[in-house]
């Protein structure tokens, strides 16, 4: 009867310290920054005395009115990641990236992981969200655990192209009638555009001809004149 008693108060002190003891979790923060076309992504870890290897991350990618693929969509590792394996994946809308090497992850309280860079236009809204307890990493002694982190998100896009003053001018003379070329000025000019230069000239020549003709035919007649004079001059 004792011992019953002894174990049982044993294992509801053992189970007390449990509960009581808090457990010491690794934790971390996922940071987003949206630069450009892209989304720089870093990761700040609470214990840096935690030596990890290998790690991956998860990714909810979410557009409005547009399915991203896989061509829409890479992640660009930091340079100052220097471990021997960096892969993305992405399918179903979800980015998971892989980091292994002989490196120390966690060796700094921030890890710069790199950027997800969008081929897709600014005015294409996208959310991106961390996948819950996607943050796994694995321990020298090949052990994996879960880096405790909150869940975050960062919505990038939605960005209306702005109209210039010199589109609007643009098309409100798109939007403009055409006028009507039967007006007074645009028939006047019409007709001026249509009448020949070179019959203007040609009416200079015509009177100058019929000038020439004239004194053509006044020659002839003094010609005739005078000679008609000699010949009755002769007889006389």
């Amino acid at each position: 009867m004792k011992k019953t008693i002894i174990a049982f108060i044993t294992s509801v002190f053992v189970l007390s310290m449990a509960i009581i003891t808090p457990l010491n979790a690794l934790e971390g923060t996922i940071a987003f920054t949206s630069q450009d076309d892209q989304i720089a992504v870093t990761l700040n870890v609470s214990d840096t005395s935690v030596e990890a290897l290998t790690m991956k991350a998860s990714f909810e990618i979410k557009a409005e009115n547009k399915e991203i693929e896989k061509n829409d969509i890479q992640f660009n590792f930091d340079e100052s990641i220097q471990s021997s394996i960096k892969e993305y994946r992405y399918d179903n809308n979800i980015l998971t990236i892989y980091i292994s090497g002989n490196d120390n992850l966690f060796a700094n309280e921030q890890i710069k992981l790199g950027t997800i860079d969008f081929n897709v236009s600014k005015e294409t809204k996208i959310t991106v969200s961390l996948v819950t307890d996607s943050l796994e990493y694995v321990l020298p002694t090949y052990s994996k655990d879960v880096l405790e982190a909150q869940d975050t998100s960062i919505v990038w896009g939605g960005i209306s192209t702005p109209t210039t003053p010199e589109d609007q001018e643009d098309s409100q003379d798109q939007q403009k009638p055409s006028e009507d070329v039967g007006g007074n000025g645009n028939e006047n000019t019409t007709q001026d555009s249509n009448v020949n230069p070179s019959s203007q000239v040609q009416t200079g020549d015509n009177q100058n001809a019929f000038i020439y003709a004239g004194i053509l035919v006044i020659s002839i007649l003094v010609i005739l004149f005078t000679t008609k004079r000699v010949i009755n001059n002769k007889h006389h």
